[in-house]
């Protein structure tokens, strides 16, 4: 916000489309507070408008799902703010898993975001697919991961934190998610979604075509245990 508020003087939207309540998770985070220090809005994605999209279900049946207008808006630029953690359907979450992800709406109807991984876990999860199709509406203007405490093993939710003290940030969210990757030390190629989205001309997901400033790529390198499931069927240790 510090960086941001000097260069806009329009009113900064923090979303967050919670899995459990989303205002819980800014008051317990101190980020009520932030409203009264700064031209922005704190927005629980969950409780506002949305419009139907559709995502392949375990049958491959297509699934309406409920996607955040705010986040379908063309003239909203988008700012994923990610943390760098392991995943136990698509191996890792960053910045383009936190918005395609956040943008279903999870309300006392219907959990929509579960929609998208309806399948038993697998290399080729039907959530890479989906998450694909998506972002073909849904996607970051600006990717922001945060690795300065990052997650491994059983991410995103219950995995041990890693305090790998690096992050990144690009225009490029394939490129930052990429790289992110090979810094987590998985090969970013066998991430579907990634590997779809750079083949579909989305972003770089060449790590070789990817120029890195600030301190160079080897020394930030780690390995990150990956989720117990996708060490199965990834064939990873």
């Amino acid at each position: 916000l510090d960086f941001l508020a000097p260069h806009s003087k329009k009113t900064i939207i923090i979303g967050e489309g919670g899995h459990h309540k989303t205002f819980d998770g800014y008051k317990n985070a101190g980020y009520l507070e932030l409203e009264k220090s700064y031209n922005a809005k704190l927005v629980d994605l969950n409780l506002g408008p949305y419009e139907y999209r559709y995502v392949f279900g375990a049958e491959h049946n297509p699934l309406p799902v409920r996607i955040s207008s705010t986040c379908l808006d063309p003239d909203v630029y988008i700012i994923s703010a990610a943390q760098m953690k392991t995943h136990n359907y698509v191996l890792v979450t960053l910045s383009l898993k936190n918005l395609l992800l956040g943008c279903p709406i999870k309300d006392d109807k219907n959990n929509d975001k579960a929609l998208f991984h309806t399948a038993p876990t697998a290399v080729n999860d039907l959530c890479h697919f989906n998450m694909f199709h998506i972002a073909q509406d849904v996607f970051p203007d600006l990717a922001v991961i945060d690795g300065f405490e990052a997650m491994e093993g059983n991410g995103p939710a219950w995995g041990t934190a890693l305090p790998a003290h690096v992050a990144l940030a690009s225009l490029d969210a394939v490129a930052a998610d990429t790289v992110a990757t090979k810094i987590m030390g998985f090969d970013p190629k066998r991430v579907l979604y990634l590997a779809s989205m750079n083949e579909a001309g989305m972003g770089q997901g060449d790590l070789e075509k990817i120029t890195v400033t600030g301190t160079p790529l080897d020394q930030c390198l780690f390995k990150f245990k990956p989720h117990e499931k996708m060490a199965e069927v990834y064939g990873l240790q």
